[in-house]
């Protein structure tokens, strides 16, 4: 089983986990591991709905979080800027920003260059949920 040489170069043993643990530990020490976490907090904040929105942000803010990863559009438009996935970005209004939000590929992309830059406040909880997931299987010397 190829994640027990995985597991045992980065001081993890599996002590007698059954299968379905085991491939739950590869899972997470595979070397896409951030994109394992975007999956996980996807998960979290919409069950993978690009249409979900979250009308409970909107008395904060003003506005619901939109799309898979539940998204302030003012959240979404600087990343998107930031990581190129949308030039002029911070110039569009916030019903030119909606089918971006809305369009699962835009939503993911912004979200995955934050994951992946440690940029993961704005899924705190989600993002400790993935982290305890990763973790409760894992047994560290």
């Amino acid at each position: 089983f190829a994640s027990t040489a995985q597991a045992e170069s980065k001081s993890i043993k599996f002590v007698d986990l059954p299968l379905a643990q085991q491939i739950i530990v590869a899972h997470y020490l595979s070397e896409d591991y951030w994109e394992r976490i975007a999956l996980d907090i996807m998960h979290c904040e919409s069950r993978g709905n690009p249409k979900a929105e979250n009308w409970n942000d909107a008395k904060i803010t003003g506005y619901p979080s939109i799309g898979l990863y539940q998204f302030q559009w003012r959240t979404w438009q600087g990343f998107a800027e930031k990581y190129e996935v949308l030039k002029n970005a911070t110039k569009l209004t916030y019903k030119q920003t909606l089918p971006y939000l809305y369009n699962p590929i835009y939503n993911a992309a912004v979200a995955h260059g934050m994951i992946k830059d440690g940029f993961t406040s704005h899924w705190k909880n989600c993002y400790n949920k993935s982290i305890k997931l990763s973790q409760q299987y894992l047994v560290w010397r």
